[in-house]
């Protein structure tokens, strides 16, 4: 059975880093989906509300409402979230 597509893909909107941290929040609609991305440096992406989940190398990882996910710096990674979420990433 094919793979759909999210109706609510995103790319990243940061290529480099401004200063030494970035602090970014985003609201995600339901079935969202962050295009691959890999970066020079780490990310912690830490979810507000709703459940954000990240797949990289195989592994599928899930940060429920307060909990959140390291990304190692060069990692190729994606995010999906099923329903509304709000997330931050640092």
């Amino acid at each position: 059975m094919p793979q759909r597509s999210p109706p609510h893909e995103r790319h990243s909107p940061v290529t480099r880093l401004p200063g030494p941290v970035l602090h970014r929040v985003e609201t995600m609609p339901a079935n969202g989906l962050w295009s691959e991305a890999s970066h020079d440096w780490g990310e912690f992406v830490y979810s507000h509300a709703g459940v954000t989940e990240v797949a990289a190398i195989g592994t599928h990882l899930i940060a429920p409402p307060h909990m959140g996910i390291w990304i190692p710096p060069g990692l190729a990674h994606t995010g999906t979230n099923r329903e509304a979420t709000e997330h931050c990433s640092v």
